[in-house]
């Protein structure tokens, strides 16, 4: 069965990870984990099912039948439910924003790392007992949500990639595979169906970067220049933009720079940073 093109941000950089001939992985799980966490809520921010204000996720009132992302609202009605059970939330003065500067910082894929002061960057352990994202500072009629605290949630125990696999195996652009080993069990992993599709997020990217035509992740039929600043994010791009000159890459930069709207910046600066703490451990 000829499977269908990926239709979701989340799912060209699951893609885009995996190398189009063996399935391989090209970066380590808890990188991808990170980039998947900010794909998921670059998502529900495009579609309108959360607000970013000052590094704080709002719910909205829109729902959603996606199948990677309805989990998450889910969860997220739950805190706000736990919290409402258990005090009144009052408001609060809003944290300092900590996403300050342009990225990436310096053409050429000179990527700018923000203080480590987000919340959640640091965790790598579950603590003992349930622990889940606890709401931020109050914005609207609803209480909001630390980003870093979601994306160190979601990027958790492969919790982001779990949802993201559903989704492109019900597609049809994901399958189940059996890697034997020596003398050990048979680990199981999930890779692209076939090379092309594996291929076709960052080729379109870099064959638009060649030509110099504007990308828009506004358009319906993809979400390009907000992967590549997660490919750019995550380490990809050593792999995905290997074609890239040194004017293509510049260009590129330059593009995210400049034509991505501030939450779209704001949570690729995130992503950057907690791809950053998590090479230092």
């Amino acid at each position: 069965m000829q499977s269908l093109g990926p239709a979701r941000l989340t799912d060209d950089l699951w893609l885009a990870a995996h190398d189009g001939v063996r399935g391989r992985l090209q970066v380590n799980d808890r990188t991808l984990g990170v980039g998947l966490a900010t794909g998921l809520l670059a998502e529900l921010v495009h579609g309108g099912h959360l607000e970013l204000h000052d590094g704080v996720l709002i719910r909205t009132a829109a729902p959603t039948d996606d199948l990677a992302l309805r989990p998450v609202l889910i969860q997220m009605e739950a805190e706000e439910a736990d919290l409402a059970a258990a005090r009144p939330v009052a408001p609060r003065a809003s944290p300092p924003n900590v996403f300050f500067g342009d990225w990436p910082a310096q053409p050429g894929y000179g990527l700018g790392r923000p203080p480590a002061t987000m919340s959640g960057h640091q965790r790598e352990a579950e603590p003992s007992g349930t622990w889940s994202p606890h709401p931020g500072p109050a914005r609207h009629t609803r209480p909001g949500h630390d980003l870093g605290t979601w994306l160190a949630y979601l990027s958790y125990d492969r919790r982001a990639e779990r949802l993201v696999i559903e989704r492109l195996s019900r597609m049809g652009l994901a399958k189940r595979e059996e890697r034997s080993r020596w003398l050990r069990r048979p680990v199981v992993a999930y890779v692209p169906c076939d090379s092309v599709t594996a291929a076709n997020p960052a080729n379109k990217i870099s064959t638009a970067v060649q030509n110099r035509r504007r990308m828009d992740w506004r358009r319906l039929d993809g979400t390009q220049l907000c992967l590549a600043g997660l490919i750019l994010a995550t380490g990809l791009h050593h792999h995905a933009f290997a074609t890239l000159d040194a004017a293509d890459r510049s260009y590129l930069t330059g593009e995210i720079r400049d034509r991505l709207d501030e939450p779209t910046r704001t949570l690729l600066r995130a992503a950057d940073a907690a791809v950053g703490e998590a090479a230092m451990r």
